[in-house]
């Protein structure tokens, strides 16, 4: 086990979690998105543009359940807090960075008010007095270091956007990971489906971009297509593209 170091501080741990493949791999997931996974329309009049130039407002995925990581972040978050239990971290300089300006809804949402402040922060939210007045986030909520690392993950994502450079470099990520036909499309009767992508053999893809995902209702959980697809055809065969990224 790597051993603590003074100098394992959070610029280090920034470091290793936007040097990391799934730091890329999240980026590419969230700008591919026609359409953020908790609301906010990504709009991409031109194709690449979004991809290419435009960072993510991560803070749309704390609107609702904004403990639930999804299920695309799992190894990221997972690989980013590992790495942050090897390091010496001061954990009021992570909630600073996180919380202190613009991302302070992210903290709102995530961070949990010790029992006596339940109540004030039911009038008045309480990140706002102890950011205006510079207290001390310990002592006002009852942290949940793996979510703290999940807002880092969020708040780097949306900061220190990768600049995916075209189709070449997609093209270089492109990965095949299970058995397919001659036009790359995987046969996907047995996958989980979900509102962005798919997940099959523990593993999430997300919809083509030229794939319709819209719903049918405010609250379903898939595509309306796919809902079409697994009421109206008994003896379906559904190929869709499965690549890693």
């Amino acid at each position: 086990m790597e051993a603590l170091s003074k100098n394992k501080d959070l610029s280090y741990l920034i470091d290793k979690i936007v040097t990391s493949e799934l730091f890329w791999d999240a980026n590419y997931y969230f700008r591919s998105m026609k359409k953020q996974p908790h609301g906010g329309v990504a709009h991409i009049f031109y194709p690449n543009i979004y991809l290419r130039h435009y960072s993510v407002d991560t803070i749309q995925l704390f609107t609702r359940e904004p403990g639930n990581i999804p299920y695309f972040l799992l190894d990221l978050v997972e690989e980013a807090y590992q790495k942050y239990l090897k390091c010496d971290i001061d954990v009021e300089e992570l909630c600073r960075l996180c919380f202190d300006d613009d991302f302070w809804y992210v903290g709102f949402r995530l961070l949990k008010p010790k029992k006596e402040y339940e109540e004030i922060n039911k009038s008045v939210p309480i990140i706002w007095t102890v950011i205006s007045s510079n207290l001390s986030y310990q002592d006002y909520f009852d942290l949940d270091y793996r979510l703290l690392v999940y807002a880092l993950v969020c708040f780097l994502i949306k900061n220190k956007m990768i600049e995916i450079e075209g189709i070449s470099e997609i093209c270089r990520n492109e990965v095949l990971r299970i058995p397919h036909n001659k036009y790359g499309l995987s046969l996907v009767n047995e996958a989980k489906f979900m509102r962005q992508g798919f997940i099959i053999n523990g593993k999430y893809y997300l919809y083509n971009i030229f794939f319709d995902n819209t719903i049918g209702a405010p609250t379903d959980d898939v595509p309306y297509t796919i809902k079409i697809i697994n009421e109206e055809i008994q003896n379906r065969k559904l190929f869709l593209d499965a690549m890693k990224k």
